[in-house]
């Protein structure tokens, strides 16, 4: 084999500075680095394993991102950090790799890694940017299998394959300077003790397992053999995001317990096991008109998983991930979820750890437990074993971790000292051994049992406050979020605005085009289509939490486009096709748009949130000012087929528009609970519960104004014009109520101005009935439709308010604006019915009031009970805090 200078290894000295990682640069740029790892997921009993086993997995997983943090903090390569934290697991005997790799079924070790980048390392521009990745199986003398991948991958003349076995790759590695070991170093008396286990040998207890947890028959022996789906199978991996933005998978494993031999898994399987990939993200108009082609954004994905190995192989589950990311524009935590969730339905277990370029981290599971953890800039490593952890600062390790010389040049991070990535690890002798290889030697002390934490001997890592499994920042706008919020305030143009307006075909049909019909059996045509609009969030609401943001918003705006140019052919005096086109299919097309069009938007703003919802809100309102000016002015003049033409044709426009702007951002790692799990905790949720019955009684008298104050002018004997200007008025005035809040709900508190205008609200419902006068009708519009709008900007902002776990808003606002359907759908009606062809104003208007009223201390009692719960906790808080 031709010689050649011998690939350079990690090593604890800094690494070289080219001019792309020169500190200014890094900081100019604003990249941050992460790091993320896996010690092997599986079936996991938290009542079978002792704290003190768990606490030297935590030490060991700690121990494993600092030495990756200190290649990343040096302004070292992503590949470099990986495999620096990878080998750290493969020298401790707790994980299935390396030195604690489990045998095969013959008593032999079989060892597997992989690697691949994003994109190909700057520093080694020798390696083609068609070079992906490289996976090798079988290796059986190799002390740290993921030294070799790396240095397999960085000597594309010597290795030019992507995937290698047995002793071509050792042959290859040992001329790249990697360290060989007998087969005797990957022994270890656990792992040899698992392996006659499984194979329904005598044994005594293994070490993992706490007295009260034993499942072994007395005297020690087994009953039978043991199935392998509850020996240890488990992987080691690493995902690591570099300052310059390129992403490395690292992974490396010793596979299942007493598998055959020569048996394959995952691991080396590039896209089964591990992947990397990075692309070119463009918008939708972009990809549309390719003259339109600009730079787009760059988005890169790294993933390494641990499992069920054969699942991970069928489904191809590391590269799906990265083409769901690519191809259907899911955010990282939902393409991994469900990619691990497809593991569960053919019946294999495991999970992943997933990183993209914009330091976004997802560790979804389908098991009881992954040996997990992450570090980011700060370099306070953050671990989890068991499926409900958090991940957690507050580790203990078998040594206190040191400043380093860096310290001396003005840094203050934490790194390991170099010796604690060199692990001592146990054979089942007491003598010493010394291995020898063409390439060097190595000493092993062995002694019988993985090393123990003493109590007296541990430290703990400066505590902070547990993170999510995903961290998600909110851009507080930005170019793809105010057009997210232009969108929705034209959906609710289209929607409520258009609800909103009914009050003018409220006056026309009882006086023109369905004349004998009554006032209530009109009102049930507007009052279906707003049940429909709010009630439907129920259903929209949970298929947005599951990720159907935009087969909701493209059917629903074809169905209310399509149903509002049918209305156009309804026939005079045909109550059935008026009902059906503007009742029940627009009312359907608008309630699969408004919850999600609303929930969008949190999905950009936090600090923001308010106002931006606010502006959304206040689409409605500028609705009801356009939509009845354009009707009052066309029906007569043009007659109601051709103005109902028009106004289809205003919708559908600005509905295409709607379509092209709005663009869903992230959700939640975890899959959208059931609906049967979310109304239950809200039953359970004092405060959202008296919310919701506030908006349900509130909203039978709150559309006694809209629906009516037309009419009601119009029959007092007020002049046609005005009258018809009576809704506008108030929808003007509504427009800019629902804008105000969000300049001062920060300040004043949005459960203060909700509490606010209901009770504005209310007195002024019942003071419709001394409406007769043109002052009247004014004040009336102008008060009231300021206040009306408030309300109805601050109703989802204050569900949010009400609402602790963010991942069920969509349903909770689904269910809450479900409730509300139900005034809504009843309140004009009996409102119509208690007027009657007499035209009795009195009874709608202190019927409406009472409601009104109702739902106004109903919302308080809401916002009492929040505020006492907020107490609580606060209290609570500072307890721990003190104990």
């Amino acid at each position: 084999m031709a010689t050649q200078e011998k690939t350079p290894l990690l090593s604890s000295q800094p690494h070289a500075r080219a001019d792309l990682y020169n500190a200014e640069t890094l900081k100019a740029r604003g990249q941050k680095y992460t790091l993320v790892i896996h010690g092997g997921a599986g079936t996991m009993d938290k009542a079978r394993s002792t704290p003190e086993l768990r606490a030297q997995y935590k030490a060991a997983l700690a121990r494993a991102l600092m030495a990756g943090y200190g290649v990343l903090r040096d302004e070292g390569e992503a590949m470099d950090a990986a495999v620096a934290a990878v080998s750290s697991m493969e020298d401790c005997p707790l994980f299935n790799a390396g030195k604690g790799a489990v045998f095969n079924v013959a008593g032999k070790n079989e060892l597997e890694t992989s690697i691949m980048l994003s994109r190909p390392p700057a520093k080694h521009p020798s390696v083609p940017p068609t070079r992906r990745g490289v996976g090798i199986t079988l290796l059986a003398h190799v002390r740290n299998p993921s030294k070799l991948a790396r240095a397999l991958y960085l000597a594309p003349t010597e290795a030019p394959h992507t995937m290698f076995s047995g002793t071509t790759a050792e042959t290859i590695g040992a001329d790249l300077g990697i360290e060989l070991v007998d087969e005797s170093y990957f022994f270890t008396e656990a792992r040899w003790r698992e392996h006659r286990r499984g194979l329904g040998l005598p044994e005594e207890p293994l070490p993992y397992e706490s007295d009260e947890g034993r499942n072994d028959s007395p005297g020690g022996k087994t009953n039978g053999r043991v199935p392998l789906d509850v020996l240890p199978t488990g992987t080691v991996g690493a995902v690591a995001l570099d300052a310059r933005g390129c992403i490395a998978a690292v992974t490396s494993t010793g596979g299942r317990t007493n598998k055959l031999v020569g048996r394959v898994g995952d691991t080396p399987v590039m896209g089964a096991g591990f992947w990397a990939e990075e692309w070119t993200l463009r918008g939708r108009i972009r990809r549309a008109w390719r003259h339109l082609r600009g730079k787009g954004k760059t988005v890169a994905v790294g993933v390494s998983g641990t499992g069920d190995g054969d699942y991970f192989i069928r489904r191809a589950t590391a590269s799906t991930i990265g083409r769901r990311m690519k191809y259907m524009h899911e955010p990282l935590d939902v393409a991994a979820q469900a990619c691990v969730e497809e593991l569960r339905g053919d019946g294999g277990i495991g999970g992943v750890i997933a990183l993209d370029n914009s330091g976004n981290v997802a560790m979804p599971m389908n098991c009881s437990g992954m040996y997990r953890g992450v570090v980011r800039e700060d370099g306070v490593p953050k671990t989890a074993i068991f499926d409900d952890d958090e991940l957690d600062a507050r580790i203990k390790r078998i040594e206190a971790w040191e400043r380093d010389e860096a310290a001396e040049n003005g840094r203050d991070s934490i790194i390991p000292r170099p010796q604690l990535a060199e692990q001592s690890v146990a054979v089942t002798n007491s003598q010493d051994s010394v291995l020898r290889s063409e390439t060097g030697s190595v000493t092993i002390n062995e002694p019988s049992r993985p090393p123990t934490i003493r109590e007296d001997a541990v430290a703990a890592v400066p505590t902070q406050p547990p993170i999510e499994a995903v961290v998600h920042d909110f851009p507080e706008g930005g170019l793809a979020g105010w057009l997210t919020v232009f969108g929705a305030f034209l959906i609710q143009m289209c929607g409520f605005g258009y609800t909103g307006s009914f009050g003018v075909y409220q006056d026309y049909y009882g006086r023109v085009y369905l004349s004998n019909e009554s006032s209530s059996a009109i009102s049930w045509i507007g009052s279906i289509n707003a049940y429909l609009v709010i009630a439907l969030g129920l259903v929209a609401g949970r298929l947005y939490d599951r990720g159907y943001f935009y087969w909701l918003l493209y059917a629903g705006s074809l169905l209310q486009a399509v149903s509002v140019f049918m209305l156009s052919l309804a026939k005079p005096g045909q109550y059935y096709q008026v009902f059906l086109a503007q009742g029940v299919g627009m009312g359907i097309g608008g309630g699969m748009m408004y919850i999600p069009s609303v929930a969008v938007v949190s999905q950009y703003f936090q600090k923001r949130r308010a106002l931006a919802m606010t502006i959304v809100a206040s689409g409605s309102s500028l609705g009801a000012i356009v939509h009845p000016i354009m009707l009052n002015n066309t029906l007569d003049s043009l007659g109601f087929a051709k103005a109902a033409r028009a106004n289809a044709g205003l919708i559908t426009g600005l509905l295409l528009i709607s379509c092209l702007t709005m663009r869903t951002r992230t959700l939640k790692l975890q899959e959208p609970p059931k609906l049967w799990s979310s109304a239950k905790r809200f039953i359970k949720d004092g405060p959202i519960v008296f919310a919701a019955i506030g908006m349900t009684v509130f909203a039978m008298g709150f559309y006694f104004p809209l629906f009516y104050i037309q009419s009601d002018a119009v029959s007092h004997g007020l002049s046609k014009t005005f009258s018809f200007y009576s809704l506008v008025i108030l929808n003007a005035c509504s427009f800019l109520g629902r804008l105000s809040p969000g300049f001062v709900a920060n300040r004043l508190g949005v459960a203060n101005i909700t509490v606010v205008s209901t009770f504005i609200c209310s007195v002024l419902i019942l003071g419709m009935i001394g409406l007769g006068s043109v002052a009247s009708v004014v004040v009336i519009g102008v008060i009231y439709g300021f206040f009306a709008g408030t309300y109805i900007a601050m109703l989802a902002p204050l569900l949010a308010h009400l609402t602790d776990d963010m991942s069920e808003l969509g349903a909770r606002l689904g269910i809450a604006f479900g409730l509300c359907g139900f005034g809504t759908l009843t309140g004009t009606p009996i409102d119509g019915a208690l007027l009657t062809s007499k035209n009795i104003w009195w009874r709608p208007a202190l019927f409406s009031g009472i409601m009104a009223f109702a739902g106004f201390f109903s919302f308080s009692t809401s916002i009492l009970l929040q505020r006492r719960r907020k107490r609580i906790q606060k209290q609570q808080q500072a307890k721990n805090e003190k104990a």
